[in-house]
């Protein structure tokens, strides 16, 4: 009579080595997935911020509009200071967008943060028609 041998059980050496494989391409997908969401959500956190700082800037000055018209930089590149943004500056510009105008003012406000390369600028712009 002749007997079967015993029916294997359990994972042969290739089927775990290609399993770990497996799992470790996953595994190192999803950290650079997690690296892309992390930046993504700076990325927009700091230009939330700069943006607000700017809007606050365009509202502080939105009153000092003068008739005519007159062009000047009450700020440019001054240092300020803004919570979670590093070397930050800003620059605050009224300019006469339409010469023949004399009433509509352009109020312009660069906020700029960052290090290095690593520096951006975010530009908000209103227009504002002056009371003579």
């Amino acid at each position: 009579m002749i007997s079967k041998a015993p029916a294997q059980t359990g994972f042969t050496a290739v089927e775990l080595l290609i399993t770990l494989f497996v799992a470790a391409l996953f595994l190192f997908a999803g950290y650079q997935l997690y690296n892309v969401i992390l930046s993504s959500g700076t990325t927009a956190r700091n230009q939330t911020l700069a943006g607000s700082v700017a809007n606050n800037y365009i509202q502080q000055y939105a009153d000092s509009i003068e008739a005519p018209c007159n062009a000047y930089s009450p700020i440019l590149d001054e240092p300020i200071t803004v919570e979670g943004l590093s070397e930050t500056t800003a620059s605050v510009t009224f300019s006469c967008p339409v010469s023949d105008a004399n009433n509509l003012s352009q109020i312009s406000v660069t906020i700029t943060y960052g290090v290095g390369a690593e520096t951006t600028s975010l530009t908000r712009v209103a227009f504002f028609g002056a009371s003579s």
